[in-house]
């Protein structure tokens, strides 16, 4: 299936050079950047990616908000059967780990967009990490 075009844009562009560019602390602030950014439509997968991003922008933001952002984000790939949104998940996973550090919620969600993209071996590392 065809790929949205700003999915496609922004695997393109976060495909691994920005921690090159612009160094890690940019890269983590690019990362929290895209998964906030406003998605539009009206389907209930979208209303559910708005409602959880706006809980994860606010002042008192809290590592939930993101994580269900991410599982937001697992739903309508599994909808739409766009993989971008996958990597949206992945970069969730990032801001998470970078604003409130490591954790079984952000590795879970890792460990499944792994799963997804049918990279087991990693998959099943991040899954040996989660039950140690």
């Amino acid at each position: 299936m065809r790929k949205s075009l700003p999915l496609f844009l922004l695997t393109v562009l976060t495909a691994g050079s920005a921690n090159q560019v612009f160094g890690a602390s940019a890269a983590d602030h690019l990362a929290e950047s895209i998964v906030l950014a406003p998605q539009g439509g009206k389907d209930p997968e979208d209303l559910e990616i708005t409602r959880w991003q706006e809980r994860a922008r606010g002042a008192g933001a809290k590592a939930e908000g993101f994580e269900r952002l991410g599982w937001a984000y697992i739903a309508k790939a599994r909808r739409t059967l766009d993989a971008g949104y996958y990597k949206l998940v992945e970069k969730t996973a990032d801001a998470m780990e970078t604003r409130f550090g490591s954790s079984a919620e952000s590795r879970l969600l890792r460990g499944h967009v792994l799963h997804n993209l049918h990279r087991f071996a990693e998959a099943e590392a991040v899954a040996r990490a989660l039950i140690v």
